[in-house]
């Protein structure tokens, strides 16, 4: 009976090692974007955003501090509603990376934008999770067809062992 008890008991322990904890991540990301207006009209307006910056990590880990990204999205507004979908790759300083997904969408007049982890490299293979990001700030267009802004991103992500 007490051997197994302790062959349960160390089942137990190996199941919940190999379950990762959620661990929180709190990054400001700023970049320059390229935007390019595929249509615009007063109903609607279609453009790709091709984005280049840098993040930094708020969090105590450090997770994702010092990472280089690239973005790409469509997105559409159509009166006071706004629409995207993007691609992003995220590059540690080792040149491990993330990819992940982007949506924007207008809900209740308010726009949600949210993140969602898709695949990783190196250190970062099997990560999961996701958050929400908001705009933190932009400046006037130094050249025409571009933007520059800061985003504040925050979630959760897990790594399978």
């Amino acid at each position: 009976m007490r051997t197994s008890v302790y062959f349960l008991a160390g089942l137990l322990v190996t199941c919940f090692a190999l379950v990762a904890a959620a661990e929180p991540y709190d990054i400001t990301s700023c970049g320059a974007s390229t935007i390019t207006t595929i249509s615009a009209s007063q109903e609607l307006t279609v453009m790709s955003i091709d984005t280049k910056g840098i993040a930094r990590s708020n969090a105590a880990s450090k997770a994702f501090d010092n990472d280089t990204y690239h973005c790409t999205a469509i997105v559409t507004v159509a009166g006071d509603q706004w629409n995207g979908k993007g691609y992003c790759k995220f590059m540690d300083p080792d040149g491990d990376f993330v990819v992940g997904d982007t949506t924007t969408n207008t809900v209740n007049s308010s726009i949600d934008r949210s993140w969602k982890f898709l695949l990783g490299t190196g250190k970062w293979k099997g990560i999961t999770g996701g958050g929400q990001y908001a705009p933190v700030t932009s400046g006037k267009p130094i050249v025409e067809g571009t933007d520059q802004a800061c985003v504040k991103a925050t979630g959760t992500y897990e790594i399978s062992k």
